[in-house]
């Protein structure tokens, strides 16, 4: 069986990915992180999920924790989504976001580097990284030019 660790679980993408997961590959077996508990009152059979789920609570800083969760749960594929995700905070305060958003990812790639494992990484970023987009340029792919607005009057 193929183990998925998904970073993030408790938030939106992370409810709907992990029900989509349990409805179309049920052989995988699913490890969810994040600092609270999934309360997925938007998704549909909602205990179901819940139950096909291992919860880990942690704080994806806490470095020492990570190492010890992906040593024991070995992953195949990692699907990060955890991060401070307004982009209106991160320009309020961007060295904030900044250090929890790439700290928390080192730390994931970190631990999959020294236990020398062949884990999978994917880590989900936001569109805001492609600017305006015109609508013949969707749907956009990995291929599309980043090109992030910067936005005069932002307070800090």
């Amino acid at each position: 069986m193929k183990s998925i660790l998904i970073t993030g679980i408790s938030g939106f993408v992370g409810g709907h990915f992990t029900r989509f997961i349990v409805n179309k590959h049920p052989y995988c077996v699913i490890h969810g992180l994040s600092r609270s508990k999934p309360a997925w009152d938007f998704i549909q059979n909602r205990d179901l999920i819940l139950e096909a789920i291992t919860f880990h609570q942690c704080d994806l800083l806490d470095s020492k924790k990570i190492y010890e969760i992906t040593e024991e749960i070995q992953p195949d594929y990692i699907l990060h989504l955890a991060s401070f995700s307004s982009v209106s905070q991160s320009w309020r305060e961007p060295l904030v976001s900044f250090l929890n958003n790439t700290n928390a990812f080192l730390n994931i790639v970190e631990s999959v580097r020294l236990l020398d494992f062949n884990t999978k990484i994917l880590s989900i970023g936001s569109s805001e990284e492609y600017g305006v987009v015109k609508e013949g340029d969707l749907p956009l792919t990995e291929k599309k030019q980043v090109s992030p607005v910067y936005r005069k009057g932002v307070r800090r």
